[in-house]
């Protein structure tokens, strides 16, 4: 969901997303981050509130720096997912950078404070019924994430660990009928 565009100085780029809205609602509320900005703000009436802010440090991209390459350490949070509990984003590091750029998921509990992070490759763990990892790719508007997964994945998953699948739930065991062919598999995560 991401376009690179580099100009004929070497030591600039931009970026363009498809993938993240500016702007979403969560619960009775609007909100709005603009990319290469480390802060939500909340729609008020006919202007904007800060509302979180990511700690960035030293990883901080600043708007007015968009466009360098260097460092490519910086952070670029190219999604989020919001509901009411949780904050749900990923972000970039080494955006322009081909050989360096790396993905990461991060999850915010809002009730508690603590935030997750991880390589997007780790994916979500199911800590309820201990099967595959996931990817988010939307939430509802009462706060259920949702992702998707390939049949020929969970056909891969069952042949490699046949040893767990007697402790799955019984809905969970009864992706073991599909086939490689069939339809992605849609999990919701509440």
């Amino acid at each position: 969901g991401l376009m690179f565009l580099e100009g004929q100085d070497t030591e600039t780029a931009s970026v363009d997303q498809f993938t993240s809205s500016v702007f979403w609602r969560t619960g009775h509320d609007t909100y709005f981050k603009e990319a290469f900005n480390d802060t939500i703000y909340r729609v008020d009436g006919t202007g904007l509130q800060p509302d979180i802010s990511f700690n960035l440090g030293e990883y901080l991209w600043t708007y007015q720096n968009r466009f360098q390459k260097k460092p490519d350490k910086r952070i670029y949070i190219s999604q989020i997912l919001d509901s009411e509990n949780l904050l749900f984003f990923r972000f970039i590091t080494g955006l322009y950078n081909d050989d360096n750029r790396k993905l990461y998921n991060g999850v915010f509990d809002k009730k508690t404070g603590q935030t997750v992070i991880s390589p997007l490759e780790k994916g979500i763990k199911d800590d309820i019924t201990n099967f595959m990892t996931y990817q988010p790719l939307t939430v509802s508007s009462s706060g259920e994430y949702a992702g998707v997964i390939s049949a020929e994945k969970i056909v891969s998953w069952f042949d490699e660990y046949p040893d767990r699948i007697s402790k799955l739930p019984e809905e969970v065991q009864s992706l073991k009928n599909i086939g490689e062919e069939d339809n992605l598999v849609v999990v919701i995560l509440e």
